[in-house]
């Protein structure tokens, strides 16, 4: 959300959230349980994303969940009550240059 607050509530309009049409389709792929294996490095790409951004005080990323929030569809084109799976809880991988430190 590019530091925007977090919000859970469902957006009027959903494709607003993505930056085009294959973000969408790849996030919205992380869901599914075969395709987990993809998420450890998209959170190293929003780890490196955000870091270089802000590399260090308050704003620095250090961790972050990666949730995803069903709404079913029922008979009758009705919906259902809406989920929150977390799909990954990551910790950002923080290099030091410790090189010129005693």
């Amino acid at each position: 959300r590019d530091g925007r607050p977090l919000s859970w509530e469902k957006p009027e309009n959903l494709s607003s959230l993505f930056k085009n049409h294959r973000w969408r389709k790849y996030l919205t792929n992380l869901a599914i349980p075969r395709n987990r294996r993809y998420l450890k490095p998209y959170a190293d790409y929003l780890c490196r994303r955000w870091n270089r951004r802000h590399p260090s005080g308050p704003a620095a990323l250090e961790r972050f969940e990666i949730c995803f929030i069903q709404e079913p569809t029922l008979p009758g084109n009705r919906t259902g009550p809406l989920r929150k799976l977390t799909l990954a809880a990551h910790r950002c991988f923080v290099w030091r240059d410790r090189r010129n430190k005693p």
